[in-house]
């Protein structure tokens, strides 16, 4: 029989359905002010996301979310210059809004810096956007700081 409480075990619940991913290896485990946090290794995803419980991207294709969000509304966008992104702590949203040479400025409000730090070490091809001077990174309430600056 199977140990799924193992630490090498992520399940992710959905309603009627449980995925488990059978991981090599947890390689970071935080709890922050706000949520706790894990990064595993896999051999067909290699590393996993997980917040509270909840997959949130995998190196093997977190691409096809950041991509989807991003160029589609842009491309419809075409002189937009600022963007605004409520969370996005991994960095991958803000990485694809910077490939469109019209943006001047984004915004980037998260909640919780661990997230970003824990990104920047496991994701370093996802949070390659902390770098680039035209992110504004704020560690803030997103809906708080809304209702203050717009």
């Amino acid at each position: 029989m199977t140990d799924y409480n193992n630490k090498n075990y992520f399940i992710d619940k959905n309603k009627g359905v449980d995925i488990i991913y059978k991981n090599d290896e947890l390689l970071h485990e935080t709890q922050s002010k706000f949520q706790n946090i894990k990064v595993f290794k896999n051999k067909l995803f290699g590393k996993i996301l997980v917040i509270d419980n909840d997959l949130q991207l995998t190196d093997f294709d977190e691409h096809n979310y950041h991509e989807m969000l991003v160029h589609i509304p842009l491309n419809y966008l075409p002189k937009a210059s600022n963007v605004l992104i409520i969370g996005g702590g991994d960095g991958g949203t803000a990485r694809e809004v910077l490939k469109h040479t019209n943006i001047k400025n984004i915004d980037q409000v998260d909640i919780d810096i661990e997230v970003i730090n824990v990104c920047k070490k496991y994701f370093p091809a996802l949070s390659i956007s902390y770098e680039d001077p035209r992110l504004n990174l704020i560690i803030a309430d997103g809906s708080a700081w809304v209702d203050n600056n717009l």
